[in-house]
């Protein structure tokens, strides 16, 4: 999705409500926004030519049903950094589908004309989409070589495309670039490069992510329901970290099997359940000892660790550093103030 004002070219994008016209992109040059402050803060970058950066916080929108439309090719990967979202897509040409939007997924798709319905499920929705010329992006797709996903073939060898709209999963090193990506001021021309770099970074990475499932293909089938049930299953985890239910607890609570939830959870966060909690576990003992209110063992017992040594030892794996350096550096920055 695009969103800004209106501007000179042909219109490509628009979003309503209630009939009226919220969000309207037009042509590729990406506006300043229009819409009422407290309702957005979007963030427009034009990056090397071919391609657009949008990232934009919108509020107040759960319950609200936004109408879109497409009337111009674009080609556009979008990511929910935070909030969950249902879009449903109209078009002769193409199955009507509703998808779950969630910061553990993406969304690609390659439209030349159709419509659908935009529902938010929170009440804050913060996205950042990749507009891009697929075609101006031939050495990044002829670098996979017949690796390339079947789905981007036709860029690489200038044919015309098929429209499609998918939403894959995505792996932590993707989450990071995105992260990195967002958090990068533009504040002179070195800046604006190194936002180009990891905009096309973030390209490939999710494509050489294409390739991999296309090779392995170890996919399950998951439902907007499973989606949501997964998605349940990880905020219970990072909730109940201490004293965290077993695989077999966590499949019933949540109403999936055991199977579906590992493969499922592994598919849609790019982990397991098991690494997961430990990442959200040992985060937390870093906080402990980044303020410098426990100690090593102490922070180990708060996270729900009984063993000091193999706390240590996970600790140094995850951070390269272990909890007692952490800890050394804490009180040297507390002592010089």
């Amino acid at each position: 999705m695009r969103t800004g004002n209106v501007m000179s070219g042909e219109l490509d994008f628009k979003l309503t409500l209630n009939g009226k016209d919220v969000l309207v992109s037009r042509g590729a040059k990406l506006p300043l926004n229009r819409i009422n402050p407290e309702r957005i803060a979007p963030r427009y970058q034009r990056l090397c030519p071919g391609a657009t950066l949008f990232s934009g916080t919108l509020q107040n929108v759960v319950g609200r049903e936004y109408n879109f439309h497409v009337d111009k090719p674009q080609f556009n990967i979008s990511f929910c950094l935070s909030g969950l979202s249902h879009i449903c897509f109209y078009d002769k040409n193409i199955q009507s589908e509703s998808i779950l939007h969630s910061p553990s997924v993406c969304t690609i798709s390659y439209l030349e004309s159709a419509s659908g319905i935009w529902r938010p499920s929170d009440d804050t929705y913060t996205m950042v989409t990749v507009s891009i010329n697929p075609y101006a992006f031939t050495k990044v797709w002829e670098g996979f070589g017949n690796d390339l996903p079947e789905v981007f073939r036709p860029f690489a060898e200038g044919r015309r495309s098929k429209q499609f709209f998918f939403n894959p999963s995505i792996n932590p090193a993707i989450q990071r670039v995105l992260g990195s990506l967002i958090q990068n001021p533009v504040a002179g021309p070195g800046d604006a490069l190194m936002l180009e770099c990891k905009t096309i970074e973030l390209l490939v990475r999710l494509t050489a992510l294409l390739a991999e499932e296309s090779r392995t293909g170890n996919k399950i089938p998951l439902s907007s329901k499973d989606m949501e049930r997964i998605h349940a299953a990880r905020t219970i985890l990072e909730v109940q970290f201490e004293k965290p239910p077993t695989l077999s607890e966590l499949a019933r609570q949540i109403g999936l099997n055991e199977f579906k939830l590992k493969r499922g959870f592994r598919q849609v966060f790019g982990t397991t359940p098991f690494s997961h909690l430990r990442s959200v576990r040992l985060e937390k003992a870093r906080g402990h000892l980044e303020t410098g209110e426990m100690n090593v063992y102490e922070s180990c017992i708060a996270v729900g660790y009984s063993s000091l040594s193999n706390f240590i030892s996970l600790f140094k794996r995850e951070f390269g550093i272990t909890p007692g350096k952490v800890l050394q550096c804490a009180m040297r920055v507390e002592n010089r103030n």
